[in-house]
């Protein structure tokens, strides 16, 4: 049998059957249909005991399950990852975009922050935290993220929109961009 990567995901593919069977469709299994064809699905066991011997990529679940704007989904599933890989910043990152979408921006400042620990110079974590700093109220704390931001960034991966936004963003607040390699 087929099972999926999350308790939450075999309660909807219960709703999917009773719904296949009863013709009746809801809004929950009509975001069950559109979950279901990014998340990750394998088979755990067959009937002599054997193993497909993979497990999933639950980060890769997370960032197409976000693609869909299935937040919360994602969030489990990058939970998930970092429990196989609990120092992974890219998955916090990736966690703090999906809390900044919900609304959760406390615990995108959080994420960030796990982030930056364990990749101090990482240019998309300091460019999502300053300006969730910056709605926050704390400008110094922003400014210093913009200001690390435009000096880790390379003109060659960031996007030149992002980086004229952290520049007019600095000059709005009165503050030097300064030299940076990102031109």
């Amino acid at each position: 049998p087929q099972v999926c990567s999350t308790h939450a995901s075999r309660s909807k593919l219960g709703l999917l059957q009773t719904a296949e069977v009863t013709g009746k469709d809801s809004g929950l299994l009509g975001s069950f249909r559109g979950a279901s064809q990014a998340m990750v699905w394998w088979k755990i066991w067959d009937k002599n005991g054997g193993g497909s011997g993979t497990g999933p990529d639950y980060y890769e679940e997370g960032v197409a399950l976000a693609r869909q704007n299935l937040h919360h989904d994602a969030l489990t599933s990058f939970r998930l990852a970092l429990k196989q890989k609990p120092n992974d910043s890219a998955c916090y990152e990736q966690m703090a975009v999906a809390y900044t979408h919900i609304g959760q921006y406390g615990e995108a400042i959080r994420c960030y922050s796990s982030a930056l620990e364990r990749r101090p110079q990482s240019p998309s974590a300091h460019y999502g935290l300053a300006f969730l700093l910056l709605k926050d109220g704390a400008q110094r704390e922003a400014t210093g993220h913009l200001q690390a931001f435009l000096a880790n960034a390379r003109s060659d991966r960031e996007d030149t929109k992002h980086l004229m936004h952290a520049r007019r963003t600095l000059q709005r607040l009165g503050v030097p961009a300064g030299d940076s390699t990102a031109s």
